[in-house]
């Protein structure tokens, strides 16, 4: 009887061994397909880095253009918002003038 239960243990732990084997496995495999991936990307970015940078070159005001807008936009809104608050304003002179 206690052969056999031996026998057990050594089958669990050979069962065990495989299974760490085959992550090991899994996790080699996964890990070499994440390395090619970076490599296919860092290739690529290498190529267009000329690029990017000749474009760049052509168009170097592109940011200022941006920020401009944004400015432009802002005070947009800005006078928009007073403008409301004006009206709001009206009404309610309006409204009191009514009352009265």
């Amino acid at each position: 009887m206690k052969k056999m239960k031996k026998k057990k243990k050594n089958l669990r732990n050979q069962n065990l061994i495989l299974k760490i084997r085959v992550k090991s496995l899994k996790w080699r495999v996964k890990k070499m397909r994440r390395m090619k991936k970076m490599e296919k990307k860092r290739l690529l970015n290498q190529m267009k880095l000329p690029i990017i940078l000749k474009l760049k070159k052509l168009k170097p005001d592109q940011g200022k253009k941006q920020k401009m807008k944004k400015k432009i936009q802002m005070q947009r809104l800005k006078f928009q918002r007073q403008m409301v608050e004006e009206l709001k304003q009206l009404q309610k002179n309006q409204e009191k003038k009514v009352m009265e």
